[in-house]
């Protein structure tokens, strides 16, 4: 992989594509993992891989295994420490095959986190800064 180093980021080339890096604005209110997905849908990339993220998040829902149920629901503000995964989406019926991971902090300072599970509602103007894959046969 051959890394180009541009001004607000870096492009990095592979045999089948490119990566290309993108700043995503999420209004208050918008589902974050929505918006990524409305932004994979627009253009032709496969792949994306969310770097980090800044803003205050409303309400999530996170897997944790020690609920009865599985999951958690938390509703209030919680300012993001970090966002990171990647998704691979598939053509036809818009599979997404992947996983984000969230840590977030209460107004307290207590510290909590776990994998997203579908939405994650900003309660702020919140930044995602993703990459995305680009192949070359999409670009003709």
């Amino acid at each position: 992989m051959k890394l180009i180093f541009v001004t607000g980021g870096c492009v990095g080339e592979t045999a089948r594509g490119s990566m290309s890096p993108h700043v995503l604005i999420v209004k208050p209110g918008e589902d974050v993992v929505g918006k990524i997905f409305a932004f994979y849908q627009k253009g032709p990339s496969s792949a994306v891989c969310i770097l980090s993220a800044t803003g205050t998040i409303s309400s999530v829902t996170i897997r944790q295994p020690s609920a009865s149920d599985g999951f958690l629901t938390y509703e209030g503000h919680f300012e993001i420490l970090s966002l990171s995964g990647s998704c691979t989406f598939t053509t036809g019926a818009q599979r997404k095959i992947g996983m984000l991971s969230v840590s977030l902090a209460k107004p307290n300072g207590e510290v909590f986190g776990g994998g997203v599970e579908n939405t994650l509602i900003a309660a702020t103007p919140t930044q995602v800064r993703i990459i995305f894959n680009i192949h070359m046969y999409s670009l003709n």
